[in-house]
C-alpha cells in the first residue's frame, strides 16, 4: 500500500513491521501528524484463517486505509477503509479494537518541500562483498531529513552495442535473472558517522542499519554529515533521493591517492603468522614515500580467515628483494589478527618500507589490498621467489650435524642466494618457541677444494632462515658445507635462488 501511494502521490513510503502491542503506541504518536495532513496511515493484515477472517470481517493479507482513531481510554479503536472494495459497502468500512491481526503499519509522509528532490542514480552491476567496494554516498543534512532508496524494475542494458555482444549480454542477464529468481531481493543500508568513504566496518561508528526486501526504503536522519553504504544481493538500477535541505554526493576515498591490489596466498606463499618460521614466505610489497604522508592500509580476504598486515622499514639495498629477517618490535603495525579484514592508519616518513600480508593459519585464499594516502606512494609487489630461477631440496638430519651438498653451475658469473632453514619432522614449520640450533654454511670448489667462502661462526638467529650470498665466477661443481651446532633430528631445507639455472646434486653426510 505504501509503495502504491508513493507511486500515485509522491508521498514518501515507510513500512513498519509490527510487534505485539506496538500498533496503538505508534498511532498515538502519529495521529496528531495525520490530523495536520502531514502523513497518511494504513495497515496490512497477517495471514488469517477463513473462520477468523469472517469473524473479524477482515481479509487475510490485505491492506486497509486508517481513516479514524479513537483515543478515548477504554474505547480505543480504529476505523479502516477498504479502498479495493466498491460494490459491497458492508465491508468497505470496518471498526476494530483487535490490533493483534495486523502485521504491518504503512506510513506515507508528505514531502517537506514541493521542490524537486536531489537524486543520485547508480548501477549495482556486480556482486560485492567488501565494504570498500560498495556504493557509498555522503549525506549532508542541515535539518532532520528523509532519504529514499529505490530499486528500479529495469534491467541492466547498454545501447549502441554490436548485435552479437547484445545477444551475449542478454544470455548472461537471463542466467543471472534465473539465479536471482531463486532468492528474494534483499538490501542492506548502513549509515556511518563519517564524512569520508569507509573502508572497513570498524573504522567509524554506525548510526543505523536497515535491512529490507522492499523495493522502496525510507531512511530518516537527524542533522549532520553521514556516509551511507548500500549492499544488495541482486544486481540492478538504484536511485537515492533526498528531500528538503539535504545534499547527496557519491564518495571517493578520503585521500587523493589510492592503490588497489588483488593478490592471493598459494601453497608456496601461505606462510602463516609471524610466530611461524615460514612467515616471510608471505606476499611482500615494497613501499616508497618521497615525503611525509598519512596513509590508510586495508586488506580483505575472499574467505573469512584471520588476516593481518605488518609494516617495517627496509633499507635501500633491499629494494626489489625479499627481506630475510623480521622483528615484531620493529613493526610499525603490531595488532592482533582480525577475521576477514584488517585496517590501519599510519604516519609515514620519507623512505622505503616493506609490507607483509598474512593469515593467522597457513592457508590458500585471495585478498584485496587498499592503500589510500595523502601524498603519492610508490607500491611494488616483491617477487615471491628469491631470484629468477629457484631450486630446493630437503635433507633429514638423521642425528647428524654436517652434510655436503654438491651443486653444478653451468653459466659463469651466476649470482646465488642460498637460504637454509629448519623444518620439523613431517615438513612442519617451526614455532617461535621451538628450539633451533645454530647453523653455518661454507662454500668450496669441488675439484680444487679451494674455499670460496668460509663462515666459522654459528648463526643462532636462524628462525626465519640463514641466508648466504655467493657469486660463482666460473662454471663447474661446488660444495655447500652445511653444519648445525650439534647432532639432532628434523629437516634441513635448502633453497637457492639465482640469475642462471644451477642444479642441486645428492647430499652426503660427513
Amino acid at each position: 500500500m505504501a509503495n502504491d501511494t508513493y507511486m500515485l502521490s509522491g508521498w514518501l513510503p515507510e513500512i513498519i513491521k509490527l510487534k505485539q502491542g506496538s500498533l496503538p503506541i505508534l498511532l498515538k504518536k502519529l495521529w496528531p501528524l495525520k490530523k495536520l495532513g502531514k502523513l497518511v496511515l494504513g495497515v496490512g493484515t497477517a495471514q488469517l484463517s477463513t473462520k477468523l477472517s469472517m469473524e473479524l470481517n477482515l481479509i487475510s493479507e490485505h491492506d486497509y486505509l486508517i481513516i479514524d482513531f479513537n483515543l478515548e481510554e477504554g474505547n480505543e479503536c480504529i476505523t479502516l477503509k477498504n479502498s479495493w472494495l466498491t460494490p459491497d459497502m458492508k465491508n468497505r468500512f470496518i471498526t476494530t479494537s483487535d490490533y493483534s491481526q495486523f502485521k504491518y503499519l504503512y506510513i506515507n509522509w508528505k514531502p517537506y518541500s514541493l521542490a524537486d528532490p536531489t537524486v543520485e542514480n547508480f548501477i549495482y552491476s556486480e556482486r560485492k562483498k567488501n565494504l570498500a567496494d560498495l556504493p557509498q554516498f555522503q549525506i549532508t543534512a542541515m535539518d532532520e531529513c528523509h532519504i529514499l532508496l529505490e530499486r528500479h524494475f529495469s534491467t541492466l542494458t547498454k545501447d549502441n552495442q554490436p548485435l552479437e555482444q547484445q545477444q551475449q549480454q542478454q544470455q548472461q542477464q537471463q542466467q543471472q535473472q534465473q539465479e536471482q529468481q531463486q532468492q528474494q531481493p534483499w538490501t542492506k543500508i548502513t549509515v556511518y558517522d563519517s564524512e569520508y568513504k569507509v573502508l572497513a566496518p570498524t573504522q567509524c561508528p554506525i548510526v543505523q542499519i536497515l535491512e529490507t526486501n522492499n523495493r522502496l526504503q525510507l531512511i530518516k536522519l537527524k542533522p549532520g554529515i553521514y556516509t551511507m553504504a548500500i549492499w544488495s544481493n541482486k544486481l540492478g538500477n538504484f536511485s537515492l533521493s533526498s528531500f528538503a535541505n539535504t545534499q547527496i554526493r557519491k564518495l571517493q576515498s578520503q585521500y587523493n591517492f589510492t592503490h588497489k591490489i588483488h593478490g592471493a596466498w598459494n601453497s608456496d606463499t601461505c606462510g602463516g603468522n609471524w610466530t611461524l618460521s615460514t612467515f616471510l614466505n608471505n606476499p611482500q610489497y615494497e613501499i616508497y614515500a618521497s615525503e611525509p604522508t598519512l596513509a590508510t592500509l586495508c586488506i580483505y580476504t575472499e574467505r573469512d580467515d584471520a588476516v593481518n598486515i605488518h609494516l617495517v622499514h627496509s633499507d635501500n639495498f633491499a629494494v626489489g628483494k625479499r627481506i630475510c629477517q623480521f622483528h615484531l618490535e620493529k613493526s610499525l603495525i603490531n595488532e592482533n589478527y582480525n577475521q576477514a579484514f584488517q585496517l590501519y592508519s599510519v604516519q609515514l616518513q620519507p623512505g622505503y618500507y616493506r609490507l607483509i600480508v598474512s593469515t593467522y593459519q597457513p592457508c590458500t585464499n585471495a585478498y584485496s589490498l587498499i592503500l589510500n594516502s595523502l601524498a603519492e606512494l610508490s607500491v611494488m609487489k616483491v617477487p615471491d621467489s628469491m631470484a629468477l630461477y629457484s631450486t630446493s631440496t630437503k635433507v633429514p638430519w638423521n642425528n647428524k650435524n654436517r652434510l655436503k651438498l654438491p651443486i653444478t653451475v653451468d653459466t659463469a658469473n651466476t649470482v646465488a642466494t642460498i637460504k637454509l632453514s629448519h623444518l620439523q619432522t613431517g615438513n612442519f614449520p617451526l614455532r617461535h618457541t621451538d628450539y633451533r640450533p645454530g647453523m653455518r654454511c661454507s662454500i668450496f670448489n669441488a675439484i680444487t677444494k679451494q674455499p670460496l667462502q668460509i663462515n666459522e661462526a654459528f648463526d643462532n638467529d636462524t628462525f626465519y632462515g640463514l641466508y648466504v650470498d655467493q657469486k660463482f665466477a666460473s662454471t663447474g661443481q661446488y660444495i655447500l658445507l652445511i653444519e648445525r651446532f650439534e647432532i639432532g633430528t628434523g629437516i634441513c631445507h635448502v633453497e637457492i635462488g639465482s640469475n642462471f639455472k644451477l642444479q642441486i646434486e645428492q647430499a652426503q653426510f660427513v
